[in-house]
């Protein structure tokens, strides 16, 4: 019974992993495709990728990047708040979950005696 218990657990969390890598990338991806569609100057991926990090990111400051970079980061701040919001959620999903699983494979091999 604990084998079953222990795969149940591992491959949630395996699947709420995948499912965290999926959301940055495919959040990202239209957060960029949007600020695109709103500035031509953001066509550059590498250009737009700043501005969805500085808009993600709890400690942007505004001091350090240029004008065109913070006016993108308060157009999604204002416009986008919900997918802001589920691309920091994922963020700390795909930090938290593979750390949660490996605890869990070292609970079932030491703890449980599963693996």
């Amino acid at each position: 019974m604990n084998i079953v218990i222990f795969a149940i657990i591992c491959g949630l969390l395996a699947f709420i992993a995948a499912l965290a890598i999926q959301m940055r990338i495919m959040v990202a991806l239209v957060l960029r495709r949007a600020l695109a569609a709103w500035n031509g100057l953001f066509v550059d991926r590498v250009r737009a990728n700043e501005a969805v990090v500085g808009a993600a990111s709890d400690t942007f400051d505004p001091a350090a990047a240029d004008g065109e970079i913070v006016a993108a980061v308060k157009y999604l701040q204002a416009e986008y708040p919900l997918p802001l919001a589920h691309l920091k959620l994922a963020r700390r999903a795909s930090i938290f979950v593979p750390l949660g699983l490996l605890l869990a494979v070292i609970c079932g091999r030491f703890v449980f005696e599963v693996v």
